[in-house]
């Protein structure tokens, strides 16, 4: 039921749902982006222990959604220790050029993804550790790109846990999240000052404690947090109003200079607190039971800001083409916008409870059964 958005697209349709319908998760904390339904997080594949997936039928707990639910598990440390290495690289003697254009090929300069993981035993049965690290950096010129400008991708993970028995019946587990990325494009049709410099950092944290109350019942608190921003510039810092020439000398593709087109600043916030009681019930009702009980409580905010330039203003120019008997007459027009600096944004706050029941009515018969209440403000 799950199927790709569109071709290329980190984007996913579950069961004919739109992509903003889908909850996304690391450890339980939910990572989706409200403005695009996407996670907002690129993890580190070496840190993931498994994924779950959900959608029809997903119990009461997974809820504020109605596509999917998809849940990114992480590794933890045990009481052996264990790490990894891993090197991706690309050099220029393993790229062919391709096709030319103005006379510049393809040209690689740079690829390599390099991660490492250990995790292991602070204390034997009683604390535990895991580390991860990446670092990415993918740099080219596509045909036709000066290779004094390439476009530049590079990207730093650092990923913490750690869980700590602090008794027989209780259980911590702390993580953290950072990542910072960059990423600088440059392309044909654009001088060095109207091609784009994009990037942004992404901190995330998380608390959360399981208590075995007895042998019947167990109590989850957790808190967990993350912030984000990203920006969108100019690559050269150049502050002149944007130019497009939608009818260059020759034809061809639109040509940008000046500055960056609509240059933006990005900057989100979430915070969330659950708590979950379970219990289980033998042969109660006919049958064994599994209640969870559940309240949360979640804020969060999106800002952006962004113009039609730097100085809130850019230019273009079109050419109109009049035949007249076989005598072509040009009439360039040139353009003024004003597109002065604006925000846009949400802010949301939202409270749920539910309560659901895994109720197995024979070894080959389980329903389960939950009602959940969503208020998003």
């Amino acid at each position: 039921g799950v199927s790709q958005e569109s071709e290329g697209s980190d984007g996913f349709s579950v069961f004919g749902s739109a992509t903003q319908s889908n909850s996304w998760a690391v450890d339980g904390q939910d990572t989706s982006n409200a403005d695009t339904g996407r996670s907002y997080w690129w993890i580190n594949p070496d840190t993931i222990e498994e994924i779950q997936v959900l959608a029809v039928g997903a119990p009461a707990q997974f809820g504020n959604m109605t596509g999917g639910a998809f849940n990114v598990v992480t590794k933890s440390g045990t009481n052996d220790f264990r790490g990894s290495l891993n090197a991706y690289f690309q050099t220029s003697g393993l790229t062919d050029d391709g096709p030319e254009i103005n006379g510049i090929a393809f040209n690689r300069d740079e690829f390599l993804d390099f991660s490492a993981t250990l995790g292991g035993p602070i204390v034997k049965d009683k604390a535990w550790f895991f580390l991860a690290y990446q670092n990415f950096s993918d740099t080219y010129s596509e045909p036709g790109v000066d290779p004094a400008y390439p476009t530049l991708f590079p990207s730093i993970k650092y990923d913490g846990k750690l869980n700590v028995a602090i008794s027989d019946s209780i259980l911590m587990d702390a993580k953290f999240h950072f990542e910072d990325w960059e990423w600088e494009y440059g392309d044909a049709f654009s001088t060095a000052d109207a091609q784009g410099n994009q990037g942004g950092d992404n901190p995330a944290w998380g608390l959360g404690f399981d208590m075995v109350l007895n042998d019947s019942n167990l109590l989850e608190i957790g808190y967990a947090g993350w912030r984000g921003d990203e920006h969108w510039r100019s690559r050269t810092g150049s502050t002149d109003d944007p130019f497009i020439d939608y009818s260059p000398p020759g034809g061809g593709p639109p040509l940008y200079s000046g500055s960056l087109w609509y240059p933006y600043q990005y900057d989100l916030v979430r915070d969330q607190l659950d708590a979950t009681l379970s219990h289980h019930a033998d042969e109660f009702l006919k049958g064994d039971h599994e209640f969870k009980f559940g309240v949360a409580y979640g804020q969060g905010s999106n800002d952006t800001i962004t113009a039609g330039g730097v100085n809130g203003r850019y230019y273009y120019r079109y050419e109109y083409v009049y035949d007249y008997y076989g005598y072509e007459y040009i009439y360039p027009y040139y353009y003024r916008t004003t597109a002065r600096a604006y925000h846009y944004g949400a802010e949301s706050e939202t409270i749920s409870a539910f309560v659901d029941d895994s109720w197995q009515v024979t070894p080959r018969l389980t329903l389960n059964l939950g009602l959940r209440f969503d208020q998003v403000n």
